[in-house]
């Protein structure tokens, strides 16, 4: 698979319903989708959700990553997965972003999958799950919002929800009280914070949140708190998954992380880690030292990444909780002819399954137009 040309483009999903958290809130989606195109006329498409407050990465810094990585590309051949993956866990390393790593990847993937005819799960050597079951997820709502929007998400039957909060106990446990009214005193609730706790927040907290049955809590000091992390790990957990999802980005972070015992659980997204390669690396370093890892998803992916994210979710056996596959749940529409969506119970057919599933799906170029904000176009003589 010989390399000639490479484009970038920025495109903005609009959200069908406004997505807010402690550290965001927006009503689009903000993507840089890579286009790669082969000598035989393969074409190629990877995405990345660059995001400032987790890689420091935006849509221009990863179309001018990929642009002064365009001579690397010149007239590069890709014969295996394993040039694929030494290309990007080795020679890439450092130097380009994150987000710009993983939409590279994800393009190559996508291209060799295509072009060899292959299913690239069963490339990899994954095993296909039949069906992918993913947790809801709640942003920051009013309670007189939620009570509205609550009844709707009972519809989805889903078995585990992830909240949003900041750092008001009173406002999120009359929120948790009015989630089990809607979807049950059985469902499942995990805590994301998103930066908006202080150290003394979390010593107050956290008991009285284990008190009400919930006990993974993600995020709930900036990205770079690392001591205090560290702190109430070693004092609650024993009882409570203490997670990080800002503050792992690179494999060498993870391993930071790991060397200090700062938390005891990773939400794994692949974007923020590089791609697939990067991920499953992580993935196994967890694993290794008794860290259980969950699979997140950037709010606004596209079933590309959806995709990603079911290879990644097969051949990780241990996540305790998937996230993701919204589609056009969440997207007013997607850039793919068939969007990946999960139904009732949160389940997704896994595209994988079926063999003659090459790449990552079929793009829409007249849909990916038509969301565009902004093209470059890198020319590989």
């Amino acid at each position: 698979m010989k390399i000639l040309q490479l484009h970038t483009q920025h495109v903005q999903l609009p959200l069908k319903v406004k997505f807010a958290q402690a550290n965001n809130a927006t009503w689009t989606s903000d993507s840089v989708i890579v286009i790669v195109e082969t000598a035989q006329g393969t074409k190629g498409y990877g995405e990345a959700c660059p995001r400032t407050y987790v890689t420091g990465e935006d849509f221009g810094t990863v179309i001018t990553d990929l642009s002064h990585l365009s001579h690397q590309l010149q007239g590069r051949t890709f014969e295996t997965l394993t040039d694929i993956r030494e290309f990007v866990c080795e020679e890439m390393c450092d130097q380009i972003g994150l987000a710009a790593t993983c939409g590279l990847e994800l393009a190559l993937l996508d291209a060799w999958a295509k072009e060899t005819g292959q299913n690239l799960l069963a490339a990899l050597e994954g095993t296909a799950k039949e069906e992918l079951s993913y947790s809801g997820v709640i942003p920051m709502r009013s309670l007189v919002e939620l009570e509205t929007w609550l009844p709707k998400l009972k519809l989805m039957k889903f078995k585990e929800v992830k909240l949003k909060v900041e750092n008001d106990i009173v406002d999120s446990l009359e929120k948790i009280a009015m989630i089990r009214q809607h979807l049950g005193q059985d469902i499942g609730i995990r805590i994301d914070a998103n930066t908006s706790w202080t150290f003394p927040d979390a010593i107050e907290q956290i008991p009285v949140y284990l008190d009400h049955g919930i006990d993974t809590f993600e995020q709930i000091f900036p990205k770079d708190n690392l001591l205090d992390f560290q702190e109430i790990t070693a004092i609650f957990g024993a009882k409570a998954k203490i997670t990080v999802d800002e503050s792992i980005t690179s494999f060498e972070s993870a391993k930071a992380l790991v060397a200090d015992r700062i938390c005891n659980h990773f939400n794994l997204k692949i974007s923020k880690h590089g791609g697939i390669f990067n991920t499953l690396k992580i993935y196994e370093l967890a694993t290794a030292h008794g860290i259980t890892c969950q699979l997140g998803a950037h709010f606004g992916e596209t079933s590309l990444l959806t995709a990603a994210g079911a290879i990644v979710a097969s051949m990780a056996p241990e996540l305790h909780a998937h996230e993701g596959a919204f589609g056009t749940h969440l997207l007013a529409a997607d850039i793919c002819q068939t969007a990946l969506t999960f139904g009732p119970g949160g389940t997704l057919a896994n595209p994988f399954c079926d063999a003659s599933f090459t790449g990552l799906g079929s793009v829409v170029e007249e849909s990916l137009q038509k969301q565009a904000a902004q093209k470059e176009l890198m020319i590989i003589d």
